[in-house]
């Protein structure tokens, strides 16, 4: 499994501050600056980002943004950028601020998203 994160740094934020909020959610992310307005990275684990959404309960709508935007072993999805710098999640869309931009590919791909968000319908 490969978990691709970007997002734009602007000028009025710390950067610091915006590696706070993508590591939060992926604290093994690896992160580097494209440039000055782009941070960049990967990580390998899933399981702190599904910890924070069961923990907040929203695990039916992550896993309807996730599955909304599968295409072959991909899906992709924004985050809040000052939610997540507060350790939250919470789906984002056209923030002023930007978004973190999470895509997570696996062959796989629906086993990930079951772990991460499993389906409340079905009864283990």
């Amino acid at each position: 499994m490969e978990v691709r994160i970007r997002v734009p740094v602007f000028p009025t934020e710390e950067p610091e501050k915006v590696i706070i909020a993508v590591t939060n959610i992926f604290p093994d992310a690896v992160l580097v600056f494209e440039d000055e307005k782009i941070l960049s990275g990967t990580a390998k684990s899933i399981e702190h980002f599904a910890t924070l959404v069961k923990n907040a309960k929203i695990r039916d709508s992550v896993r309807a943004e996730l599955l909304r935007n599968l295409s072959g072993n991909r899906t992709h999805f924004r985050l809040n950028k000052q939610v997540a710098f507060a350790g939250g999640v919470s789906f984002s869309v056209g923030e002023p601020l930007g978004e973190i931009y999470v895509e997570i590919e696996d062959a796989e791909l629906k086993k990930v998203i079951d772990r991460i968000a499993p389906d409340t319908r079905i009864q283990p």
